[in-house]
């Protein structure tokens, strides 16, 4: 007789979708990351052997939701949604040409040296349009951006292990550009409460949890995985996803992980 697990296994299987765990560091800065993310909290492996992931963006629905997220170097954009088989959302999301010997942008990707010729960031506008950013703009240093939730802070990357916090003026100009943190350097999201959740894409791969104080309470490390062919897992975006907006989503190059969390996050509203 097969074991309660094997079945559980083989049910999820039949779904189209075997999700596992993997053993991550949380560093705990201080006693307020309690509210938003704990140690026991599972770090899930959605997908994997991508060529590098990015720009992702939770999609709501009356199903509950999807996720969709960029891979540059596949130059697709992929649908992940629960209880379902991993699929193409878009063809040729980036370069739409027949010959790619003279666009794109090179990256390392463990041993191998890759061409990102397809689509990073999405978003979406106010009518609900999905809009893409393409790759190949190398002098683009502004990265990761984000609003707070009442909309007056905008917080932006700037270059390599920075962020900036600006205020929003009434007419939507901004004004007072400050350092608000000296690490960050690459998407970010911030949830209810105003907490900045950013990458560091460069070096192992971590998400950085930061009050909007400016007070940094606590950082999610990736596993790397060690051994031959060396692969390169990173945090290059994060977004909030699931019907309760509690899923943090965390594009990692060859890899996509979810981590549920105690605090909701922002998300677009159509």
């Amino acid at each position: 007789m097969k074991s309660l697990l094997s079945l559980f296994v083989l049910a999820v299987a039949l779904r189209g979708q075997v999700i596992r765990t993997v053993p991550y560091n949380l560093v705990r800065l201080d006693p307020a990351l309690d509210s938003i993310i704990t140690a026991d909290s599972p770090l899930e492996v959605l997908g994997e052997h991508f060529g590098l992931t990015e720009g992702r963006v939770w999609i709501k629905d009356a199903n509950g939701g999807y996720l969709l997220f960029s891979d540059c170097a596949a130059n697709v954009i992929y649908k992940w949604q629960p209880n379902a088989p991993l699929s193409v959302f878009l063809e040729r999301s980036g370069f739409t040409g027949s010959n790619n010997l003279n666009v794109g942008q090179q990256t390392i990707a463990g041993r191998l040296a890759i061409l990102l010729i397809g689509s990073n960031g999405l978003a979406l506008d106010p009518e609900g349009r999905l809009i893409i950013t393409a790759m190949a703009d190398p002098g683009d240093f502004p990265n990761g951006i984000a609003l707070s939730p009442d909309e007056k802070t905008l917080y932006v990357t700037a270059g390599f292990r920075k962020t900036l916090a600006y205020d929003v003026l009434p007419d939507d100009t901004v004004a007072n550009p400050r350092v608000f943190l000296d690490a960050g350097n690459d998407g970010m999201k911030t949830d209810n409460q105003g907490n900045v959740f950013q990458v560091n894409a460069v070096g192992q791969g971590e998400v950085l949890i930061t009050a909007p104080s400016g007070k940094r309470l606590g950082t999610i490390q990736l596993p790397q995985i060690t051994g031959e062919p060396r692969p390169r897992i990173c945090a290059s975006n994060v977004a909030f996803g699931d019907a309760d907006g509690k899923g943090l989503y965390i594009t990692a190059c060859t890899h996509l992980f979810r981590v549920r969390l105690k605090a909701s996050g922002l998300r677009p509203n159509r």
